[in-house]
């Protein structure tokens, strides 16, 4: 199966060294998106669309496309909702 990587020992601290990555970036984001630097949060949202899936975190790339749209479209009310839910995913998720 494709996914087989994602079991992989070798993958599992690359796996985690994302989602501290993601856990020390996404409040930073949140903090854009509040002071209206949408930049950075496209930035930031883009990445996550396109690495999310590949580490086995399917959610984590769609909040990714809804953010990169959002900062795009200068959306700061979708920002504020889907950049928290996003956080909070992050603080409950596990390997």
């Amino acid at each position: 199966m494709a996914e087989d990587y994602l079991n992989d020992p070798d993958f599992l601290p690359i796996r985690k060294a994302y989602l501290d990555d993601l856990r020390a970036k996404a409040p930073e984001m949140l903090t854009a998106a509040k002071s209206g630097e949408y930049e950075p949060v496209r930035s930031f949202g883009h990445n996550l669309k396109g690495n999310g899936t590949s580490y086995g975190f399917q959610s984590i790339s769609e909040w990714g496309a809804e953010i990169e749209q959002a900062a795009i479209q200068s959306d700061k009310e979708t920002l504020l909702d889907r950049l928290p839910r996003l956080i909070d995913f992050l603080e409950t998720v596990s390997l």
